[in-house]
């Protein structure tokens, strides 16, 4: 049997954006069951665009509440099986819900599926990237059938989490999850993945089937402020789980991913100009994971970054790359 795909798509101030995405989902190989574009609460010209596409596409507008109050929304008016999501400013490739329709009758009995994709990366040169390789331990990963390691762990210990264009979720697992924390605003697919993670079974899909678009409206687009929220993400999930993370062995790797987290808000946090903050997140790092590797990597930071400061900053990788040339 068919499965049916309800698409759901968030919008805020997407009148640059939200045309190409619809075209996108329009020219599937496989249709849609629906189309579903929340407006939340636009102030540019994205309702005139949607009225557009009215009788092609269901759509609602809101008082703006934030793009996890949108996509429960959208998930709340669904009548498909399962829920695609697609954020305003990303692009499908043509054969993306009909590879996915493939998987889902292949592995009916899991409740998330994701496909790998490509983004632009400004630290690698703004080259296209794909996202798999930027995961930790690649070789712990299996893809095209349900992961073998728990799904928790997958997303811990490889730093995996997906954006959410690439995904497809089983609704009845979205909802025994409770959906999208609305009072998130940033890594909030990272919070709604750690709670899908400790019921449903997951599978990767290998290939490369949308096209993350970077720019600087996107709401991950300034990186401290996302690794300060993967970080509150990570330690809210720690406190309103703790007993199941400590029952299914989890401590050390969620503790790990903390650590690491604050690691990368750290450099920013000093490239920022604020080093009290940067050097109180390296403590929090060692603290949090205390093991030699974890020692000698805080040891290396902070003598590094001491350097830095005795020196006023000519040291730094800049200055010592115009000295190379």
């Amino acid at each position: 049997m068919s499965p049916k795909m309800s698409v759901i798509i968030p919008v805020y101030n997407g009148q640059l954006f939200i045309r190409k995405a619809l075209e996108c989902v329009f020219r599937q190989d496989y249709p849609a069951h629906e189309i579903i574009v929340i407006n939340d609460g636009s102030k540019d010209g994205t309702q005139e665009v949607l009225d557009e596409m009215k009788g092609r596409i269901l759509s609602k507008t809101i008082p703006n509440g934030g793009v996890s109050n949108a996509r429960n929304e959208g998930i709340r008016m669904a009548t498909g099986e399962y829920l695609a999501f697609l954020d305003a400013d990303d692009i499908w490739f043509r054969n993306r819900l009909k590879v996915f329709a493939e998987f889902i009758q292949k592995y009916p009995e899991a409740g998330f599926f994701s496909s790998d994709y490509v983004e632009r990366i400004p630290y690698f040169g703004n080259r296209l990237i794909r996202h798999s390789l930027l995961a930790r331990r690649r070789e712990e990963i299996n893809f095209n059938e349900p992961v073998r390691l728990h799904p928790l762990r997958l997303i811990l210990a490889n730093d995996y989490a997906v954006t959410p264009s690439s995904v497809v979720v089983k609704k009845t697992a979205a909802e025994q999850a409770d959906l999208f924390d609305a009072k998130c605003k940033l890594a909030e697919d990272l919070d709604f993945y750690l709670r899908l993670a400790m019921r449903a079974e997951f599978v990767l899909i290998k290939d490369i089937l949308m096209y993350k678009r970077n720019h600087s409206d996107n709401m991950s687009f300034n990186n401290l402020k996302l690794y300060l929220a993967h970080k509150a993400v990570l330690e809210n999930f720690l406190a309103k789980q703790k007993k199941f993370i400590e029952t299914e062995g989890f401590s050390g790797e969620l503790n790990k991913a903390i650590s690491r987290v604050s690691y990368m808000a750290g450099n920013l946090q000093f490239e920022s100009g604020h080093r009290r903050e940067a050097f109180i997140l390296y403590g929090e790092a060692l603290t949090l994971a205390p093991s030699l590797g974890n020692y000698l990597n805080f040891f290396y930071t902070v003598m590094k970054k001491s350097v830095r400061l005795l020196t006023a900053d000519k040291l730094s990788r800049k200055n010592l790359r115009k000295i190379a040339s």
